[in-house]
């Protein structure tokens, strides 16, 4: 039962994954690939959780505005 709950989980992720990335939410993309991430390590996939985690981060990275140099 518990393997079902998971693949309906992965499943309504990568549908939010498609969503956020149709409207151009980027934060939105960034946050889901972080709970996908979740997932895979609940289901004991570690190599899964880290690459959803770099995905997230490279969002992240490529989002953020740098900081200025106030001197």
């Amino acid at each position: 039962q518990i393997n079902a709950e998971f693949d309906l989980a992965e499943h309504d992720f990568q549908q939010a994954l498609a969503l956020a990335q149709k409207l151009g939410r980027r934060f939105a993309l960034a946050n889901v690939h972080y709970r996908l991430a979740h997932l895979r390590q609940a289901r004991q996939d570690q190599q899964g959780a880290y690459q959803q985690l770099q995905l997230g981060i490279q969002i992240i990275e490529e989002t953020r505005t740098p900081l200025r140099d106030e001197a």
